[in-house]
C-alpha cells in the first residue's frame, strides 16, 4: 500500500503540477550502482522544459537520464541544487554524453546552462552523483532547446 500510495503521489504531482520526480535508494548506506529507474540499464527519460526533481538518499549512487536531441540545435541543460534556487539540498555533478559520443562535465549550473550543438540526432546519456560521495538530498535538472531557463518548481 505505501509503494502504492508513493507513486500514485507521483503520478498526480505530474499531472498536476507538471514536474517529474525519482529517488535513488538500495536501502543502506553502501553507494554505488542500484537498479530499476535510473539505474545504467534504465535510465529515466527527461522531457524538454520539464524539470526532474530527484533525491538520492543512498551514499555514492549514481542516477541515470537520457533524453533525445536533434543535430544542430542549439541545447542548455540546467541543474537545480544546494547552490541553486535554495529549494534543493544536494551538491551535484556529472556528465552528458552527446550522440556522437562527445563527454561535457558539469557542475553548479543553475544561473549558466551547459550549452552544447550536438553533431548527430539521437540520445544524450546523463550521469548525476553527489558532489561528496557522502552526501545525501535533493536536486532537480531540466533541458531545453530555448535560450530561457524553464520556471523552477
Amino acid at each position: 500500500m505505501k509503494n502504492t500510495l508513493k507513486s500514485f503521489g507521483i503520478i498526480a504531482a505530474v499531472a498536476i503540477i507538471g514536474f517529474s520526480m525519482t529517488a535513488c535508494n538500495n536501502g543502506g548506506g553502501g553507494g554505488g550502482e542500484h537498479t530499476g529507474p535510473g539505474s545504467r540499464s534504465e535510465p529515466i527519460t527527461l522531457q524538454e522544459n520539464v524539470w526532474h526533481n530527484g533525491t538520492i538518499t543512498g551514499r555514492g549512487h549514481t542516477l541515470y537520464f537520457v533524453f533525445t536531441v536533434n543535430a544542430e540545435t542549439i541545447y542548455r541543460f540546467w541543474v537545480n541544487d544546494e547552490y541553486g534556487d535554495g529549494s534543493k539540498t544536494l551538491d551535484v555533478t556529472g556528465t552528458l554524453t552527446l550522440p556522437g559520443g562527445e563527454v561535457i562535465d558539469w557542475d553548479d549550473h543553475w544561473y549558466n546552462a551547459v550549452v552544447f550543438t550536438p553533431a548527430a540526432s539521437g540520445q544524450v546519456y546523463v550521469e548525476l552523483k553527489a558532489f561528496t560521495s557522502s552526501e545525501t538530498g535533493t536536486f532537480a535538472i531540466v533541458f531545453s532547446s530555448n535560450a530561457t531557463k524553464p520556471a523552477s518548481n
